[in-house]
């Protein structure tokens, strides 16, 4: 026989303010159950259609967003080979700490090839070339502490509202 969970109940209160409509949760039916919403394309979907997303759907555009930035910074270029830049590379990675996961100057814009090369053999001389090349940026992201922040809802959606306006201005520029 299945137990079924017990019902606490609770008193209701008739001084209680009426409650405030909260957004419908971004959220997708599998086998019956609620399940988060996990691609790119779903997310913004339903970030258009006003929904409330979690930190971690939050995230996933705001790294989006952060691939943008960092490629019309090189303006559309992989700054290893010279093809057009596709993708864009964390030079301390993300897992690392949330401090310089969105940082642009943590970033590099490489082509699919380039980023597939230094993934598979040539991470070292990589970062390397960066620290070489760009000794600005690399002092600025080293000079982060690499402790990991939990960033609330409110943080992540700062960061992300953030990483817009950067891109909307260094288009404005353009």
């Amino acid at each position: 026989m299945k137990k079924t969970p017990l019902k606490r109940n609770k008193p209701v209160s008739k001084s209680k303010p009426a409650a405030t409509p909260k957004k419908a949760k971004a959220t997708v039916k599998r086998n019956g159950k609620d399940k988060p919403v996990k691609s790119f394309q779903a997310i913004k979907r339903a970030e258009g259609e006003g929904k409330s997303l979690s930190v971690a759907q939050i995230a996933k555009l705001a790294l989006a967003e952060w691939s943008i930035l960092v490629r019309l910074h090189a303006d559309h270029i992989c700054e290893w080979c010279g093809k057009p830049a596709t993708e864009a590379h964390h030079m301390v990675h993300k897992a690392q700490g949330n401090r310089f996961r969105f940082m642009v100057e943590n970033g590099v814009a490489l082509c699919g090839g380039c980023h597939t090369e230094f993934h598979n053999r040539n991470s070292l001389k990589g970062t390397e070339l960066f620290r070489q090349q760009r000794p600005g940026s690399y002092e600025k992201v080293m000079a982060e502490p690499k402790t990991e922040l939990k960033l609330s809802r409110s943080q992540m959606q700062d960061i992300l509202d953030d990483l817009r306006r950067q891109i909307a201005e260094f288009r404005r520029a353009a």
